[in-house]
């Protein structure tokens, strides 16, 4: 698989996240998720994915572990989903892009040949970067920040 289709996708995914006002349907659940934080959010992960794309033979660990985010967002957008019962911006390249090359990169019949312990260490570094800006909202609203 061309490691490009990783950023291409994460591009894709954050255009239909603008289109569909992102920023303002998580404002409605969680206080104080501001414009910045998304744009540097995704700044930070399209910058480390052409990173990993550009990097990935000589360095196929950061490339699993930036590929393992997509899994990981698309969850949460599918969860986000189940829980307003309707759609929440991204869902569609969620679904489509990044459930489908998440598999391609660990599983598929492309699939790069590498230990089975290395992989999942770099699913379990993908899922820790996704998990991160919630962790760091999650932290702000707790210790009274708005």
């Amino acid at each position: 698989m061309n490691p490009w289709w990783v950023p291409l996708a994460g591009a894709a995914h954050v255009a239909e996240e603008v289109a569909a006002g992102w920023v303002v349907w998580a404002r409605r659940r969680v206080p104080g998720v501001t414009t910045a934080q998304f744009a540097t959010v995704n700044a930070a992960f399209l910058g480390l994915a052409c990173l990993a794309a550009d990097q990935a033979p000589a360095h196929p660990f950061l490339f699993f572990a930036m590929s393992a985010v997509l899994p990981a967002n698309a969850a949460v957008h599918l969860g986000a989903a189940a829980l307003d019962r309707g759609y929440a911006p991204g869902l569609v390249t969620a679904v489509f892009l990044y459930i489908p090359l998440g598999w391609a990169v660990f599983l598929g019949p492309g699939a790069r040949p590498l230990a089975a312990g290395f992989r999942w260490e770099a699913f379990a570094v993908g899922f820790a970067i996704s998990a991160t800006p919630f962790l760091f909202q999650l932290l702000r609203l707790r210790l009274g920040g708005r």
